[in-house]
This record gives structure tokens, sequence and C-alpha cells, in this order.
């Protein structure tokens, strides 16, 4: 059976320019927009289940956790599940993105013990990442590999942006140093 994301959106300031373009992985979803902006598009978001959000040719979305908090610009962002986001255009004009969503319990088994996946992730830019979306995008437009082949490729995008998230602060501890 095949996974489905649930998500609300309340949006305004978006027209496709394009159909949406999906990939079904089994207990992936990989969604490919390209939508016209118009000056501070946005939304409110929140979606049941964690996603990942990467901006392709050099845009930004302000993200904030409610209409009051100063937001935060980024490129490539990891959402959990249940977190209400606030979103707003950089600037007007094309906005091309890939959406990657996937269940809890096969996020905890892509990313093993350590991770902590209950916190957003807001990445600046995307240093890289861009190159493996522009492959799931091709794939999203015309499925040329196998589903396996294609969902290892979001799976490696997940990976990266997880790992380039920065470290949780723990507990202090004693090195055994006065």
């Amino acid at each position: 059976m095949s996974f489905h994301p649930r998500m609300y959106a309340s949006v305004h300031g978006f027209q496709p320019l394009h159909r949406l373009r999906s990939l079904d992985l089994g207990q992936m979803a990989v969604d490919y927009w390209h939508v016209q902006c118009e000056t501070q598009a946005g939304g409110r978001y929140v979606s049941m289940h964690p996603r990942f959000v990467l901006l392709l040719d050099g845009r930004k979305l302000s993200l904030a956790r409610n209409r009051h908090d100063i937001p935060r610009p980024c490129a490539a962002a990891y959402i959990p599940a249940g977190l209400e986001l606030w979103g707003q255009t950089n600037r007007p004009g094309p906005l091309r993105h890939l959406d990657i969503h996937l269940p809890l319990k096969r996020l905890k088994e892509l990313t093993g013990h350590g991770i902590p996946l209950d916190r957003p992730v807001f990445l600046p830019d995307l240093e890289g990442l861009d190159a493996l979306a522009q492959v799931l995008i091709g794939e999203c437009r015309a499925p040329s590999r196998a589903p396996h082949h294609a969902a290892m490729l979001a799976q490696a995008l997940i990976l990266e942006m997880l790992h380039r998230s920065p470290p949780v602060a723990g507990p202090a501890t004693n090195n055994g140093t006065a």
C-alpha cells in the first residue's frame, strides 16, 4: 500500500506554472512544484508526517513557528510531524521546490538512533544538495529509474540534510579537568 501524506496548507500568492509532479515510492512521496509567486506569497502549513523541503534556483523561504516569530530564511528545511509553520517567499517570481514526505516510522528506520527528529532544521543554503534534488526532479517529470533507485536518492538527500543540521547541545560533562 502506498503512503499518502496528510497536510494542511492555507496559502496565498502562488499560481502553478506546471502541474504537480509526484513520485510514489511506497513509504515515501516526492513532490515537485513549479509556481509563480506574487510579492510576499506565503502561508501556514502543518503536516501529520515529517517532511523535507528544498527550494531551488537560489530561492529562500522565510519560516517562523507563528505569525509573531522572527522568520528564518532558508533554502532547505526538515519539518517534524505536527509542527505548524508560517512561510513567506523572499521575492516575487518563479519558484521551484521539492518536497519529500514520509511516515515518522520510516524516517526513524532510515536515520537510526541519535538523530533528533523532534526539532526542525533550517539550512541557509543547499551547498550541493541541489544536484540530488535535480535528479529527483527529473524522476518526478519522467521516471527512468526503478522506484527503489529513486527512493535511495531521496534517502541520501534526507540523510545529508540531517547530517548538516546544527548539533544539539547536550548536558555539560566533566572531562576530568578542573
